[in-house]
Parts: structure tokens; C-alpha cells; sequence
């Protein structure tokens, strides 16, 4: 069974300075039946780094791939699409009562129904590269790799290049302001479909010296799209 190159939607990015509690925002479309969205997540905090209790969404049945807080708290969530599921998200942020708080979300759909196969994380200070830390050995041949790189850093926004190993980079260059310290940070999606057992590990390059919170998680796509799907240029991106 293969996979698709890339996502049916998004990669979408959202940012928010949101001490404690929920938030929500809005897909710009609502997800498919029988696809799977992905949400990496990067939360910092002078106090505590903000981290995500709960993912709540209308026929979308979410749960954790990985949570790790050293270098900031990066999160990969994964949900599994039912029929007429809702465009609105929340999220339940535990984070600080200090205003110096920031979160940032990347959410992207593929086609299909996918579970969680492997996971790995890593993190660094005062760096000019980030790596996601290694996820496998995979146990199937066809399967999706989501990693993300979270970085933070002072007066200037770090802007993050050159993925590692093949993979797709989505965003690390908008920058994200933290509070009144004015701190900055900048999130990465990374993607890359493969057909070998083996160990991934993907990474950016940075313009500049951060603290960042890598990871990485592997899945198996277990369903396969509902329906095809195709972009404007009429390439096939989902193929049941």
C-alpha cells in the first residue's frame, strides 16, 4: 500500500500567546471521512513550557504521538477523521500564569486512516542545527514520517533551511514573538513518505545560535482513502 507525497490539506499554521486554559481556531476546511490530521505543536515559557492536556474536535478522535519538553515542549498529535467532522479545534493548553507564554501549531491532513509506529526526540542549546532524534526501526515497508523543529531565541527570529534526509520542510521561517520579552521562536513541519524498514531521523539548519525541541513519529496507514483527491495542476494525491 503506498502513501501520498503529500498532504490532501494544509500544512495550516497557527499562533497564539495563551497562558493557561482552551483556545480554538478554524481549519479552513472541514477534514475528510477516513483521513487522518497531523498537529505538531512547540510551546515555551519563562515560568513553565506550555504543553497540550487535550485536543477536542467534532468527529475527529485525536490522541499523542509524542510530548517532550527539554529544549521548549514539542508535541505530535495524530486524528482520525469520522463523517461530518467540525472545522473547529480546541486545544487545552497547561501552561503558566506568567504572560510569557507561547504556543505555535502546524496541522496538516492525509489521506487515509493511520497508527502510530515509532517515535523518537531530541533537543540542544546555543546550536546552529537541530535534529528530530531517530524513530525505528519502522516495522512495516510503507509508512509517513511527521517530525517537527522548534526553535528560541533573543532579539532576532531564527530561520530555519535545508531538511535533513530527503524530507519535506513546511514553514520555520515565520516568526513568533513571545509576550513582552519579545523572545522569538519558529516551528518546522517535516514529512517524508519511505518504503524501507529502517531507522529516519530529518533536521534544519538555523541562521543563527537557538535552543530547540526536535521530534519525530512514524505511521502505518492502516485504511486507505475513502475517495481520490487531486490538486489544480491535476496531480493524484490520494488514491483508494
Amino acid at each position: 500500500m503506498s502513501i501520498s507525497a503529500s498532504p490532501v490539506s494544509g500544512p495550516t499554521f497557527f499562533s497564539f500567546n495563551v497562558n493557561n486554559g482552551l483556545f480554538s481556531f478554524n481549519l479552513p476546511i472541514s477534514p475528510t471521512n477516513g483521513n487522518t490530521l497531523f498537529l505538531t505543536f512547540y510551546g515555551v515559557g519563562d515560568v513553565r513550557d506550555p504543553s497540550i492536556i487535550s485536543v477536542s474536535q467534532g468527529g475527529v478522535t485525536w490522541a499523542t504521538a509524542l510530548a517532550n519538553d527539554n529544549g521548549g515542549d514539542g508535541e505530535i498529535w495524530y486524528g482520525v477523521v469520522g463523517p461530518n467532522a467540525s472545522n473547529n479545534i480546541t486545544i487545552n493548553v497547561n501552561g503558566s500564569t506568567n504572560l510569557e507564554t507561547l504556543e505555535i501549531i502546524i496541522i496538516a491532513e492525509w489521506g487515509g486512516v493511520f497508527a502510530l509506529d515509532q517515535t523518537g526526540s531530541n533537543f540542544g542549546s546555543d546550536v546552529s542545527a537541530g535534529t528530530t532524534g531517530s524513530a525505528g526501526p519502522t516495522n512495516n515497508n510503507n509508512e509517513l514520517l511527521i517530525a517537527l523543529i522548534g526553535t528560541f531565541a533573543g532579539a532576532t527570529p531564527t530561520i530555519q533551511s535545508t531538511p535533513l534526509n530527503g524530507f519535506n520542510q513546511f514553514d520555520g521561517t515565520t516568526s513568533v514573538q513571545q509576550g513582552i520579552n519579545n523572545n522569538f521562536s519558529t516551528l518546522a513541519l517535516l514529512y517524508l513518505n519511505v518504503s524501507i524498514i529502517m531507522s529516519y531521523s530529518s533536521g534544519t539548519s538555523f541562521n543563527q545560535t537557538a535552543e530547540y525541541q526536535g521530534g519525530i513519529a512514524s505511521f502505518i496507514q492502516t485504511k486507505p482513502p475513502i475517495s481520490n483527491y487531486f490538486i489544480g495542476d491535476g496531480l493524484t494525491f490520494y488514491s483508494a
